[in-house]
């Protein structure tokens, strides 16, 4: 019972010489094949994955013959299915770009069928010069210069709900005058590129 434990050790000792053996002599021209498909990094990966596999599946006991030709084809199979993979991979990220771009592309095309032309965007200006002059001055620095309500009523010495309560009297004008000249969407791109 005491020689059982050594006959496994030298048995092990024995597949792991004939092992690196096998390694050492087929590696560089199983990486040179794989490098004919894919590039070097991925050809090291590659191989070193088929030895271990047959390292797990102790494949490496066939006769010298056998296994040169078994370890090439598994390294073909190897660039195959990675070449594979990356083709699934390819396609599935050009159609997301192309899904992305289409989506964008509809943005745009939206964007300027809303777009107010020039002649809205002078009668929103004359619209806005025509507001009351504190009114005036409280929309066109938040909107115009994009300062926060706080900091507007902190600079002119009044309280925020004042400041709040202008911004909605200038909305609520340009609004009731503005009816009719702009579209429920211009105003939504107005606000993008005016405010």
């Amino acid at each position: 019972m005491t020689e059982s434990p050594a006959y496994s050790t030298e048995t092990e000792l024995s597949e792991l010489t004939a092992f690196n053996l096998l390694y050492r002599l087929h590696v560089s021209a199983l990486v040179n094949y794989a490098e004919r498909f894919v590039d070097d990094g991925t050809a090291r990966d590659l191989v070193h994955d088929v030895f271990i596999r047959i390292w797990t599946a102790r494949r490496f006991r066939m006769p010298e013959t056998e296994i040169r030709r078994y370890l090439f084809r598994c390294v073909l199979n190897a660039c195959r299915d990675h070449v594979r993979h990356q083709q699934v991979e390819n396609n599935f990220l050009s159609k997301t770009i192309a899904q992305l771009k289409l989506h964008e592309l509809e943005y745009h095309e939206a964007h300027w069928e809303h777009a107010p032309d020039e002649r809205q965007l002078r009668a929103v200006y004359l619209e806005i010069d025509k507001l009351p002059d504190r009114c005036r001055e409280i929309f066109r620095r938040t909107y115009l210069d994009g300062c926060k309500s706080r900091d507007i009523a902190a600079e002119l010495g009044i309280s925020q709900r004042t400041v709040e309560a202008q911004l909605y009297k200038a909305l609520k004008l340009l609004r009731r005058s503005l009816t009719g000249i702009l579209t429920l969407g211009g105003w939504l791109v107005l606000g993008r590129q005016i405010f």
